[in-house]
C-alpha cells in the first residue's frame, strides 16, 4: 500500500511539475518585475490606476522592442514616467487616469502599433486609484 501511495505521489508531483513548466512566467513574477513603488505612490496621489501586462508573441529582448513597448503604452495614455518594460519577463506597466479612458481602450490603444510586430498586451493585474491590487 505505501508503495502505491510513493507511485501515486510521484506521479501527482511530477504532473504538478509539468503544469507549472508549460504555464511560463506566474503572473506576481511578471507584476513585480515591472512594479515600482514611486509610480504606485504617484498614482495614488494622482487618482490614477496602475495596470500591469503580459506582452504576447514573439518578443526580442533588445532596444529597439525596448522603444516600442515603451511607445505604444505612451501612446495609450500612460502619465508621463510611469511606464515600465521588462523584456525578459514579457511584462510592462503604466499609470493612467481612469477618468479619461479605460483599461479595455488602453489596451487596443497600445496593441494598435504593437500588431506590425506580432506582439500585444494582455492584463494582468491592477492597482486601482484606491490602492487596492485587483484581477482586471
Amino acid at each position: 500500500m505505501t508503495r502505491i501511495l510513493r507511485f501515486a505521489a510521484a506521479g501527482l508531483a511530477a504532473t504538478f511539475a509539468m503544469t507549472a513548466l508549460a504555464c511560463g512566467y506566474c503572473i506576481e513574477d511578471r507584476v513585480a518585475a515591472v512594479y515600482d513603488q514611486k509610480v504606485v505612490d504617484a498614482a495614488a496621489r494622482g487618482h490614477r490606476t496602475v495596470a500591469f501586462f503580459s506582452i504576447e508573441g514573439e518578443l526580442r529582448d533588445d532596444a529597439a522592442s525596448k522603444r516600442a513597448v515603451g511607445a505604444a503604452l505612451k501612446a495609450a495614455g500612460a502619465a508621463d514616467g510611469s511606464s515600465r518594460v521588462a523584456l525578459v519577463n514579457a511584462a510592462c506597466s503604466m499609470a493612467y487616469d481612469p477618468s479619461r479612458t479605460s483599461l479595455h481602450a488602453v489596451v487596443a490603444a497600445a496593441n494598435r502599433p504593437l500588431a506590425s510586430r506580432g506582439l500585444a498586451l494582455a492584463p494582468l493585474r491592477v492597482i486601482d486609484a484606491g490602492g487596492k491590487l485587483r484581477e482586471p
